[in-house]
């Protein structure tokens, strides 16, 4: 009995960390605005490049559940990921949803 246990402790353990990085993998790549002023690159590793109006800044991210931190220059901007796979950013932003290429 103590090692079905383990066992079945062991597969969740497995199957929520396959979950943990599968979400990580999921955000990376190039999203942009519907006009391509605002790029917003994320790389593995929790690297990405934000880019507005050819400006680029260096940035760091995670991924949280359906929430993404993006970090560049000091200021955060927490986007949340859609079903669709687009990124929402929060509602002080100044710009909308960024969409997968």
């Amino acid at each position: 009995m103590k090692g079905s246990n383990f066992r079945g402790m062991l597969l969740a353990l497995v199957a929520t960390s396959s979950c943990l990085v599968l979400a990580a993998c999921g955000v990376e790549g190039k999203y942009t605005d519907e006009t391509g002023a605002i790029q917003l690159q994320l790389d593995s590793g929790g690297k990405g490049t934000f880019t507005m109006n050819g400006q680029g800044s260096n940035c760091t991210y995670k991924v949280d559940g359906d929430k993404v931190p993006v970090t560049c220059e000091g200021l955060t901007v927490v986007f949340t990921k859609q079903s669709d796979g687009s990124l929402t950013p929060g509602p002080t932003a100044q710009f909308g949803a960024l969409k997968k290429k």
